[in-house]
This record gives C-alpha cells, structure tokens and sequence, in this order.
C-alpha cells in the first residue's frame, strides 16, 4: 500500500516532532495537585481498589490492579468478568459495573478508579453514582474535558489527559499509573517520580526503535492489502490490549475489511493445552490453525520468560515464509523500563501505531464527519447494509453525499468516504 515512511508521524504522535498528537507535552501538562490526591488516596486505603473502563479502559484497569496487587494492595475489577455478559443479556450493559460492586459489597474503606477517555459511558457514570452513595472515595482518570464523570466527583478527583487521542489518553493514562506506584514504592516525591518516568519515555524513544515501529506499520498496512492477518502473539494483557486496538481503532470510519488481528488463544484453550500438551505450545498451537501464510505479518511480544511460547511460533513463521518483528527481547528493546511496565510499552506501541495508521489511512479515504440525524435501533450505533444503501441513496438525493461517497458509523457519529475500488467494501 506504501513504501513511505511513517517515521515523521510517529514522532509527531510522541513529540519528538511538533505538529502531532504530542504525548510529552501532554504529561508534562497533567495536574500535579490531582494526581498527588489520588496518589494519598491509593497509599492510604484501608480497604480494596477497583478500577474499572471499557475496551482499552478495561484492559488498563486489569493491568493497574494487577500492579497494585503485587505490591501488596487488594485490587480488582468490580464483580467478576463472566457475569458482564450475563448482566448485558439480562439487564443492560450500563449495569455491569455497579452490579459487580454490589457483588463484591462495596464499603466506605474501598477505593473505586473508573478510567474512561470519554468522560461519558453510561456504566461508569452510574458506577461512580452508586460508588459514592456507599461512601467509598472515588476518583477517575479522564480524557478530552473530563465528560459528565467529571460532574459526578469531587473537584480534584478527576485526572483529565487533555487530549483529543483517545490512544494519547489511555497512554497518559498508565504513565500517571507508573508515576504514583513508583514514587510510592521508592519513597521518593511525586514530582521527581514523574520526571524519571518522563525520561524513561525520552530515552525508550530513541531512533531505532522509532524505525521498527514503523516496520510494524508497514506490516500491517501489508495485510490490509493482501487481505492478511496480523498475529499479535503473547500472553500478557498488553499483547491482548495492542491486538484489540488493531482490530479496531486503526480503520474505525472505513468501510474496509481494515486490520484482521485474530485470537489465538482463549483461556480455555490455554488451560487444555497446557494440560494435555504442555504451556510452550499455547500461542502455538493457536497460530498453526489459522495458516499463516508470505501474506501475513506477525508481531511477537515477549521478554526472556516468554520465550518458551514464542520460540514454537517462529519456527511456525519461518517455515511458512510469514514475515515477523519482536518488540522486547527483539526488534524493539524496552530499556531502560523495568520488567513490570512491559504490557504498558506494548499496549502504547500500539496506541502508536494505531494512531498513526488510522491517519493516514483517514487521508486516503477522505473522511468527513457528517451532520445528519439518524433513528438507530435502539441500543445500537450503526446500521445494516441494507439501511445503509437506502439512507445514501436519500443522503444523495438531497445533495447531503456526493456520487463517489459513502457513509459509515462510527461510535455513532456518520462519516462520509470516498469510495475505493483496490478493497471490497464492508458494512459491519
């Protein structure tokens, strides 16, 4: 699809470059007195921590629990995962969250975290309602002007990334994360803190890896034209948050395939392979099935202790000809971060790469934001293909879309795009 290089965009994004997203300027610009309240507030807890978000927001909410937890501290998500879907088919998805603490009895010595870059998902919103009736201290990590969760909190208990990148946000997110456990743990200021973290972003950010992150874009935008997979390999919740975002924010508003980041493993799978087979043949086992193919292009994420998974995975690459990276021990070195912030460094490679994609693809298709009023299903944020013909074709009579344009949905604003004849055009 390119053989322009993306290296400008992605130090655009970080702020090696201005002109772009900028995520250094945007630490440097997070408030300091919210942060230390919410630094107190994790150190002085007398009871549990619950942190909860949604899509990406729940993958960091999973990681920053279990960070707590190895430092001692009781920490989870609200309730327990499998019951999100049964209160999604028995009640609605806004309960997920507040019916998880009830579940868990939530008490005035707990601590509740909600993380969303929006500011606005209704199950958060009524969580932190609930969460403060019951006299648990509250706070949030917000993006963008804070949303309708900055409303429901006490001033000062609203951390807001003031970005308009959602990606940006979940970065800035962990970083503030990284920031307050590290100065807990070491005994050292928050300021101080923050700025070790600063320079441990600065020095990760060096040229070299700034060019392998662009390999894995070029990559990726490979599969995309050769109707491919990417295979995103590994355990921890960073390789599944990196996967997730790929197979979604990096062509959001397209009407394409876009990326194809297939699951290879589920934790079924994992405990039967493990069982029957052994645990190096996990991420293994899932890859061979799925035929991966010169097409293909795969991403492998890991350190010294994975390397029992992923060595059975590049033998299975090499044999079929599939091109690969590794970001850890690899392509892409994470010195000099420590061990533990690992899924955090992979998750924002792909917020990078997801970010930087979704541009330049956004400057291929043309997409504009469209003001139209649309009558969705209740419940839902985009339509069918048949629905969507019938409202171009009115949005055409009316001089609303032109002839070479088509319209897509995305969170449930309407864009418009030029159409491309090199990809077959989905709805779904």
């Amino acid at each position: 699809m390119t053989n322009t290089s993306l290296k400008n965009q992605f130090k655009k994004y970080f702020g090696i470059h201005s002109g772009g997203i900028d995520l250094l300027s945007s630490f440097n610009n997070l408030n300091m007195n919210d942060m230390s309240r919410l630094k107190d507030a994790i150190q002085n807890c007398q009871g549990r921590i619950f942190f909860m978000g949604n899509g990406g927001s729940y993958d960091n909410a999973r990681w920053m629990a279990q960070r707590c937890r190895a430092l001692g501290f009781k920490a989870k998500t609200p309730g327990v995962e499998e019951d999100y879907i049964l209160t999604l088919s028995s009640s609605s998805y806004e309960n997920i969250f507040i019916n998880g603490l009830q579940f868990d009895s939530l008490n005035n010595q707990d601590l509740v975290i909600a993380i969303s870059g929006s500011g606005n998902s209704a199950n958060i919103i009524k969580a932190l309602d609930y969460s403060t009736s019951k006299g648990a201290e509250s706070f949030a990590l917000g993006g963008r002007d804070g949303g309708q969760m900055a409303k429901v909190l006490p001033l000062g208990n609203c951390i807001i990334a003031s970005s308009q990148s959602m990606e940006a946000i979940e970065d800035l997110h962990n970083l503030v994360f990284i920031s307050i456990l590290d100065s807990i743990t070491a005994k050292i200021s928050l300021e101080q803190s923050l700025r070790q973290t600063e320079n441990l972003l600065k020095n990760f950010l060096r040229e070299e890896n700034i060019s392998e992150m662009d390999t894995i874009a070029q990559g990726m935008l490979s599969t995309i034209k050769n109707n491919g997979h990417t295979f995103i390999l590994g355990l921890g919740i960073g390789a599944n948050h990196f996967r997730a975002d790929m197979g979604r924010g990096a062509t959001n508003a397209m009407p394409i395939r876009g990326l194809s980041t297939p699951e290879v493993f589920s934790m079924n799978s994992l405990q039967a392979t493990s069982n029957d087979d052994g645990s190096h043949y996990i991420l293994a086992d899932g890859l061979i099935k799925l035929s991966p193919t010169p097409h293909d292009f795969a991403i492998l994420c890991g350190f010294d202790e994975d390397e029992n998974q992923l060595s059975p995975c590049r033998e299975i690459l090499e044999s079929r000809g599939t091109p690969y990276i590794q970001i850890g021990k690899g392509h892409i070195s994470f010195t000099p971060f420590k061990q533990k912030d690992n899924d955090f460094i992979i998750a924002m490679i792909g917020h990078a790469c997801g970010h930087v994609l979704h541009e330049f693809l956004s400057d291929i298709y043309k997409i504009r934001p469209l003001e139209v009023n649309i009558d969705f299903e209740e419940g839902q944020k985009k339509m069918g293909r048949n629905d969507t013909l019938t409202l171009e074709k009115e949005l055409r009579s009316k001089g609303l879309l032109e002839k070479e344009e088509v319209i897509t949905f995305c969170y449930g604003s309407t864009y418009a795009v030029k159409s491309s004849t090199n990809f077959e055009r989905v709805y779904f």
